[in-house]
């Protein structure tokens, strides 16, 4: 457990980023009057940053990761086609990566089961097949799509058949159902 990040330990991170990050846009924006330059010399390319900033934050809309995106700050919950937000939930084209949930009963692991288990507690199922796949010999008992089950055999991890990208960007953050809802960040 000392070795789950904490948001005391990201202060270190996010000041060393935003101090490159500044040092990045002194060093490589141009000073003198966009007027003045030619077109080609205008970074365009620098518009990828507001634009990544903006698909991070539209995330959890889309149906992609909670964890990590702009809009986890403010407390947002787009799982299982519930939504605490005054105007929309997930969008209606949206990926089914949060609709996919899974209520853990009891576990061989003490960590996990108070992390995770209890009423009102529930997991996106991608991010339980994350932690099923990242801790060998963990036997969990939990509830699927009304059916209760173990992590045997016979159940798929769709987080091991997952490409490279998916295991990188999707991160979703435990879904708490009881209200009301306490901030985790």
């Amino acid at each position: 457990s000392r070795l789950r990040p904490t948001h005391e330990g990201f202060f270190v991170a996010f000041t060393v980023y935003a101090v490159a990050f500044y040092a990045f846009v002194v060093a490589c924006v141009p000073w003198r009057s966009l007027e003045e330059l030619p077109l080609v010399s205008k970074p365009v390319w620098l518009m990828a940053v507001p634009v990544l900033f903006f698909a991070n934050g539209l995330s959890p809309y889309l149906g992609l990761k909670t964890e990590s995106s702009v809009a986890m700050y403010s407390n947002l919950q787009t799982e299982a086609g519930a939504t605490n937000h005054l105007i929309a939930g997930q969008l209606p084209f949206a990926f089914g990566y949060q609709n996919d949930i899974v209520r853990p009963i009891s576990s061989n692991s003490p960590a996990f089961d108070a992390a995770h288990v209890g009423q009102g507690k529930a997991m996106v199922r991608y991010e339980f097949d994350r932690v099923l796949a990242q801790t060998p010999g963990l036997l969990v008992r939990f509830e699927h799509d009304g059916i209760t089950r173990t992590n045997d055999a016979s159940w798929r991890n769709s987080y091991s058949n997952a490409n490279a990208f998916e295991r990188k960007f999707l991160m979703f953050k435990p879904v708490d159902f009881n209200r009301p809802k306490r901030c985790t960040h």
